[in-house]
């Protein structure tokens, strides 16, 4: 996580930005940290102008949180 963190502090574009909020929701994923996870990956989701992919990337994520919470009605809409 350490190094998200310093990525995300020296981003100098928007994609650096996105791959260290990317990173984090990851490890934050990995780490069984739900709902920091579902933060991050917000944050990821509100950044303009991001990429069809990693929009996805993103959104199927957080259908797996949701899914792993036991909440399969949120993780369904976030994949339609």
């Amino acid at each position: 996580m350490k190094y998200f963190v310093v990525l995300r502090s020296n981003a100098m574009s928007k994609e650096m930005l996105q791959q260290a909020y990317l990173g984090m929701t990851y490890t934050s994923f990995y780490l069984n940290e739900m709902k920091t996870a579902l933060a991050y990956a917000d944050t990821v989701l509100s950044i303009p102008e991001l990429p069809n992919n990693t929009s996805n990337e993103v959104l199927f994520l957080k259908a797996k949180i949701y899914q792993q919470q036991g909440k399969s009605s949120d993780a369904v809409l976030q994949v339609q």
